[in-house]
Formats: structure tokens, C-alpha cells, sequence
């Protein structure tokens, strides 16, 4: 995502710029949208699949909010060793 954000202008970041981006961008995303994901309970998360393709994975969910609003949400993976860790 951080990556993404920045664009073209990602290629010329250094090393340390890019880690230093992500970190920040991670902090601003999370302190931005984690109250809106923690808020969700009672809702139904309904599985829609999933998809590999080389390292990455996405698996695809809709949360239907108790006013039937459909919300869909796709988690993006990336398999680091024997395990995977969220992107």
C-alpha cells in the first residue's frame, strides 16, 4: 500500500526512505481505520475466495453491516519463510 501511495516516485526513495515511508504510512493507516474495523461487531463476514499468484495471496470478504450495507474487504498477503505476514 505505501508503495502504492507514492507511486512513480517510489523507484527513487532509498533504502532508509522506504522503510521510514512504510512505518509512517502503516502508523497513519492504522490510527485512521482501526476504530472503523474495531467498531464492527454483530456484522456477517461473508468468505467470497481467494487467489494465489506467486508469492501473494488475496482472500476476499464482504462484512454486511447490521443496516445491510455491503462493506467488501480484501486481505493481501505475502508468503515470507513458512509463514505468511499481512501487506
Amino acid at each position: 500500500m505505501a508503495r502504492s501511495a507514492v507511486g512513480k516516485y517510489w523507484r527513487d526513495f532509498s533504502a532508509a526512505q522506504r522503510t521510514e515511508f512504510t512505518s509512517l504510512f502503516s502508523d497513519l493507516v492504522e490510527k485512521t481505520y482501526m476504530s472503523e474495523v474495531e467498531s464492527y461487531s454483530g456484522e456477517k463476514i461473508l468468505y467470497k475466495g481467494d487467489k494465489v499468484d506467486g508469492q501473494y495471496g488475496v482472500v476476499d470478504t464482504v462484512v454486511v453491516t447490521l443496516r445491510g450495507t455491503d462493506v467488501p474487504v480484501s486481505y493481501r498477503v505475502l508468503k515470507k519463510g513458512t509463514g505468511v505476514a499481512g501487506i
